[in-house]
């Protein structure tokens, strides 16, 4: 289990930016 964290980490990243950035843009919108 421990030797998969480091490679869940950057997807868990990629997602929480990709998540971020079209949280951003919807809120851009509503404005």
């Amino acid at each position: 289990y421990m030797d998969s964290v480091p490679l869940i980490i950057p997807l868990l990243e990629k997602e929480y930016r990709g998540t971020t950035r079209k949280f951003h843009e919807i809120s851009k919108e509503l404005k």
